[in-house]
């Protein structure tokens, strides 16, 4: 069977909801009474109460049947609330499974797509799934009560008017299996048009300085509006199926009504069909087409659902990090080791048979080309991703031995892109972690002097990726927020590459009162350097030079590949002296 998979998913996920589900069935068995009885006593309202003018049985007629009327509509309103209930649950409950597995998904797919694309492209998908809780299919079981209910009914009016009613039944399953099947190759296409628009809008509307810097208005709105016509294009064609199997259907049960008036009006002259009978046959006959109609929105509704279905299957798939996984218990190790490390991206080799050893008590600064591997030194050690071949130890424990939970405790990171969260300054420093102590306060005061003239002080929002705080008062925040976790390894990727002189002057002194047990740093600042014990050179995913920071710096000098050089704003750097043969850090 085609698509089985998706439909066990479907099932599966609905599964969840049986209770609901269960009570609705009850409740529409419960209708099924009703829906029986009403064609009968409209056909008694007319014949034994209007037409033989019989007013006190007429009244007694019209209260039971607004009373049965009533008890109808407080049923199926009941339901609707109950599959209300369900629609809103289900979509945010894949939702949050969405973003729960989004978070925890290795690193290569996240480089690849970005969580923003993967996250706008799942939901799409969700929203697309949810319409399994639509009346089309959460209720086809309701309506197939209904439908039953009103059959009865109208077999013990006229079984012969009903049999012609029926006939109609292989016409519109004809019409919905054409249809359906061209509407279910279109939502495919409509699915593919959406995810790339979502992806477009996450490469491009982050790059707006960009777009207005270098006057590119045109060429993006010109860009988003060939994606957007073939959406509304795909969107037209979709519509107009429907359109075109509601004319069809319609077209069709005008047709057979018309048999229904002409042999109806041959009963009635002849006397076998009383005018009560035929006007409640006419009123409730067409509740007769409503499982031809339900299996044909079924169908429409799995030719949306079912692409996206496929979609987020895929999604769900990727794999993800093993957060709780490891068996040893965590704690500080002596020595960090890099154990003959081959490590490629996408068919590009960064490292190849590399080794290196780092120890406690030391500060390492680790310098090198683009691409010559000291960020993915840092990304192995963080287990963002895992080496082909080798493995990264603490002492003689392979890191993958432990919980990546608790793994990732020992360590701070603080980067040359620094991002703040919408929200106070104290949460993007404590990471909501609730810290009641608020040591920082006093120990990095000197830090956040800038802070406390703020009216609101640490609980000033900074708003969306720290857009309220200048770049420099972002910095200072991530720098606090790297110290005040108290993390055993501290980890300094490109951290002073956007700060003032005063906060590198903060730099160097907090780097002297250093207390953690390992404190790597990637930097081109010369200055910086002065401040490790240990240098490490690193080119083309090879040690070059191994040593402290003052033969480092002369050995530089020695091969004629970097000078010191002070600028205009005091900073020390290394700079490239020759362009054929020397360092660009």
């Amino acid at each position: 069977m085609k698509n089985k998979k998706e439909i066990k998913v479907i099932v599966k996920l609905l599964s969840a909801y049986k209770k609901n589900i269960v009570i609705n069935m009850l409740l529409s068995i419960v209708l099924l009474g009703a829906y029986i009885v009403t064609p009968m006593l409209e056909q008694k309202i007319i014949d034994d109460g209007l037409i033989s003018k019989n007013f006190s049985y007429l009244l007694k007629l019209v209260i039971v049947s607004a009373a049965v009327g009533i008890f109808s509509f407080l049923l199926e309103y009941l339901q609707l609330q109950i599959q209300a209930g369900v629609a809103a649950s289900f979509r945010n409950r894949l939702k949050c499974e969405s973003l729960a597995h989004g978070l925890r998904l290795k690193m290569q797919y996240l480089k690849k797509h970005t969580l923003l694309a993967l996250m706008t492209d799942a939901n799409i998908d969700v929203n697309n799934m949810s319409r399994v809780c639509s009346n089309d299919v959460f209720g086809i079981l309701i309506e197939f009560i209904k439908v039953f209910g009103y059959l009865v009914g109208l077999l013990l009016l006229s079984w012969k008017l009903t049999i012609i009613v029926l006939l109609i039944v292989p016409v519109k399953i004809l019409i919905s299996n054409i249809v359906g099947r061209r509407t279910k190759d279109k939502m495919e296409e409509l699915l593919k048009i959406q995810k790339n628009i979502s992806r477009w809008q996450s490469d491009n509307y982050s790059g707006v300085e960009e777009i207005k810097n270098w006057n590119l208005y045109q060429h993006i709105e010109g860009e988003f509006q060939n994606l957007s016509g073939e959406r509304e294009k795909s969107d037209k064609q979709i519509y107009m199926l429907s359109a075109l199997d509601t004319s069809l259907k319609k077209t069709s049960e005008k047709l057979i009504f018309i048999v229904i008036y002409i042999f109806a009006a041959l009963q009635i002259w002849n006397g076998s069909l009383t005018f009560g009978t035929f006007i409640a046959f006419i009123q409730y006959a067409g509740y007769l087409f409503a499982p031809i109609d339900v299996l044909s929105g079924l169908k429409m509704v799995l030719g949306n659902v079912l692409p996206s279905v496929k979609s987020q299957m895929n999604f769900m798939s990727m794999e993800e990090e093993k957060l709780t996984k490891g068996e040893k218990k965590i704690k500080v190790p002596q020595t960090i080791l890099f154990n003959n490390i081959t490590f490629s991206y996408e068919e590009q080799p960064i490292l190849d048979n590399f080794s290196l050893e780092l120890r406690r008590g030391e500060k390492t600064a680790i310098l090198g080309l683009n691409g010559s591997g000291k960020s993915t030194l840092m990304q192995l050690l963080l287990r963002n991703y895992q080496p082909q071949k080798g493995n990264v130890c603490f002492d003689d424990t392979d890191i993958e031995n432990y919980s990546l939970k608790e793994y990732r405790n020992m360590f701070s990171v603080m980067g040359q892109n620094v991002f703040l969260f919408n929200t106070s300054i104290e949460n993007n420093i404590d990471m909501f972690r609730g810290d009641s102590s608020k040591a920082w306060k006093n120990e990095y005061k000197d830090v956040l002097s800038y802070v406390w003239n703020f009216p609101d002080k640490e609980k000033t929002i900074v708003g969306f990726n720290g857009t309220s705080l200048s770049g420099g008062e972002k910095q200072r925040v991530a720098l606090v927020r790297s110290l005040a976790k108290k993390s055993e390894i501290l980890i300094l990727d490109e951290a002073t590459s956007n700060c003032d002189v005063a906060l590198e002057g903060l730099f160097k002194e907090l780097l002297k009162e250093n207390k953690h047990a390992f404190t790597i740093c990637i930097t081109h600042n010369y200055d910086m350097i002065e401040n490790f014990d240990r240098v490490i050179l690193l080119e083309s995913g090879k040690v070059k030079y191994d040593g402290d920071a003052k033969d480092a710096f002369a050995y530089l000098q020695g091969v004629g590949e970097f000078q010191k050089k002070t600028q205009s704003s005091g900073k020390k750097r290394l700079r490239k002296r020759d362009v054929s043969n020397g360092y660009l850090l």
